[in-house]
């Protein structure tokens, strides 16, 4: 499993998100980028405004959560965790 935090600088969801992974111990690559561009391409589709996004790969799939969902986080990162032991790289 890889947690990759696509952080807009000045995105207060960008910061919410990096004090859930950090409280969380989760170890997570984060990437600076102000490029919406970089952020539609992960998105994969058009955004109306610059937002932090939150990228998990796991083994069977790829979820991307565009700001701060702390159900998401919680449901799709911690419960996958515990559930089937995963490993984060």
């Amino acid at each position: 499993m890889k947690i990759e935090l696509y952080l807009v600088p000045e995105d207060i969801h960008g910061k919410a998100i990096k004090i859930f992974l950090q409280k969380n111990n989760l170890k997570f690559h984060e990437i600076i980028t102000n490029d919406i561009n970089e952020l539609e391409q992960v998105t994969r589709r058009k955004l109306p405004e610059k937002i932090s996004i939150l990228k998990v790969t796991y083994s069977h799939s790829i979820h991307v959560q565009e700001g701060f969902n702390e159900h998401f986080m919680n449901q799709n990162i911690l419960e996958h965790i515990k559930k089937y032991n995963a490993r984060l790289i």
